[in-house]
């Protein structure tokens, strides 16, 4: 029953945005082996999309059973951080299967400037080594 007061505002546990900080910080490290290691680069690059796609997928599919229930839900910052450190194919892969997040136009607009960006940089890359 409320009193007229204020409703109070349930807060995610600071531990998601710190995992998405660690996640980071650790993609920084892998970028850098990949860049000062060219032999390795490759390997190390395939690893770390494949590990940030499936985290990515993870994370989207537990959000989305957390909607369901009803549940404290993963921040929409956390979603599109995996996705920015290479989870965007786990990410839009997730958002097609559960239908999650196709409907927010704020966190499409942020999933795809994402996406362009890596595309941009994946062309340059490419361009450049050629």
């Amino acid at each position: 029953m409320s009193d007229g007061g204020p409703a109070t505002v349930r807060r995610a546990p600071a531990v998601r945005g710190t995992t998405a900080a660690v996640l980071t910080l650790v993609a920084a490290v892998a970028a850098w082996l990949a860049l000062s290691r060219p032999r390795e680069a490759l390997g190390i690059a395939g690893a770390w999309l494949l590990a940030t796609n499936v985290v990515a997928f993870l994370l989207f599919a537990i959000d989305k059973q957390r909607a369901r229930r009803e549940r404290s839900r993963i921040p929409e910052r956390v979603l599109l951080g995996e996705v920015l450190v290479g989870g965007t194919v786990g990410g839009l892969v997730a958002m097609l299967a559960f239908r999650h997040k196709t409907a927010s136009g704020r966190f499409l607009a942020g999933f795809a400037l994402i996406a362009l960006a890596q595309v941009a940089l994946a062309a340059w890359l490419w361009i450049r080594s050629h």
